[in-house]
């Protein structure tokens, strides 16, 4: 699997929902049908063949095979996208570079909660704004460029059981005084 660039709407609205999600780190382990990803994830094959689709639409999985099971053809799926997906900026100036990466961070979070209410999720979140000098900014910036760094190096080979997928997003930006 290659690390894939996520630059299609329908491929961040395909993984916007924590069932897509748990779809693909399901898939991490192997190839499934559907009613054997319904059967791990404890969901109705009917309401996951929906997501499937939607995932298969997006290119974000595969038809890998398929096999017999008594006279009825079963497919088989596998995952084309590894743990390494990435948000390419928005570089054709009709928004901020970094508000796809943002504006998509806030879409994986607000669906999350909204379809795991009673969930309590660990999350952290703040925001600041105050003054440094520029080489202050400077080193504030690679430090939070060695975090990202550090966090992609923790990330797990192989997924299992008790792997937590997690979002992170960080953003610095120099804000300008009006005069």
């Amino acid at each position: 699997m290659a690390d894939v660039t996520l630059n299609q709407q329908m491929q961040w609205k395909a993984i916007m929902h924590p069932l897509r999600l748990a779809i693909l780190k399901t898939l991490g382990s192997g190839e499934f049908t559907n009613q054997e990803l319904a059967n791990e994830l404890g969901v109705a094959a009917g309401k996951l063949h929906f997501h499937t689709r939607k995932l298969l639409a997006a290119g974000l999985i595969e038809l890998s095979g398929t096999r017999m099971n008594g006279p009825r053809t079963e497919k088989l799926y596998k995952r084309v996208l590894n743990e390494n997906f990435r948000i390419p900026p928005v570089e054709d100036g009709s928004a901020p570079p970094l508000s796809r990466y943002i504006q998509n961070a806030l879409s994986v979070y607000e669906q999350t909660w909204i379809d795991f209410p009673d969930q309590k999720f660990t999350s952290h979140g703040f925001h600041i704004v105050y003054y440094v000098s520029p080489e202050s900014l400077k080193e504030l910036t690679q430090d939070v460029i060695d975090l990202m760094h550090k966090i992609e190096r923790m990330g797990v080979a192989e997924i299992v059981e008790d792997t937590k997928c997690v979002s992170l997003s960080a953003l610095i930006h120099e804000v300008p005084e009006k005069h």
